[in-house]
């Protein structure tokens, strides 16, 4: 009989030991739940939240499907030198961008620095100059040589320099202006089209077609 009881004892302490580790478990899992959904909130939110800056700026909807979304790339808006470009949300124009210039009358930055910063490539270099003006973006804005993608007639992309001159960061109801460099495969006398894409993201929003 003794034995017997011995036993239930035992099996209890075990049944209990059991129970504690299955709510520890238990209690993990949870715990690693909570932390999952908190992390997949925030990152719900932060998508939301880059994709309205992106709509805001191209004038788009982020609710559109990926076929419309191919469609506005291939229909982006086509511009001449002087031209400028417009972006906003509707009516409300936020960004205005233009390419006032893009050739090899080297300004004078490049002229005093010499070959140092055309980097042995000046006979393939281009130089484009660029008037930016925030409207109502509500922050600081400076175009980048990262949002700029050149391009010669066979589609070739031309290499940026390393080099901007002109890197003030408007607010809104300014207006600036900045140049840079980028350097094709082949000698720029012997392009006679090129093309300049403002691509602020994956999608282009304008192109700059330049004839010589």
């Amino acid at each position: 009989m003794k034995k017997i009881v011995g036993i239930t004892v035992a099996a209890l302490a075990m049944l209990a030991l059991a129970g504690c580790s299955s709510s520890s478990t238990s209690s993990k899992d949870a715990a690693t739940i909570s932390s999952l959904k908190k992390e997949n909130k925030k990152l719900t939110s932060d998508n939301k939240k880059y994709k309205k800056m992106f709509d805001e700026l191209s004038g788009g909807d982020s609710s559109a499907d990926s076929s419309s979304s191919t469609d506005k790339s291939d229909s982006a808006e086509t511009y001449k030198i002087g031209q400028e470009a417009d972006f906003g949300n509707g009516s409300k124009k936020q960004l205005g961008l233009t390419i006032t210039a893009a050739d090899q009358h080297w300004n004078a930055f490049a002229r005093e620095q010499g070959d140092s910063i055309f980097e042995g490539k000046q006979p393939n270099t281009v130089q484009v100059q660029i008037k930016y003006t925030n409207f109502a973006l509500g922050e600081s804005y400076l175009p980048s040589t990262s949002e700029l993608n050149v391009y010669d007639e066979n589609g070739t992309a031309a290499t940026p320099l390393d080099y901007q001159e002109g890197q003030t960061e408007v607010t809104d109801g300014h207006t600036g202006t900045t140049t840079v460099w980028y350097v094709f495969d082949k000698p720029f006398s012997q392009i006679k089209k090129f093309t300049i894409e403002y691509v602020p993201d994956d999608t282009p929003l304008a192109t700059w077609t330049i004839s010589k």
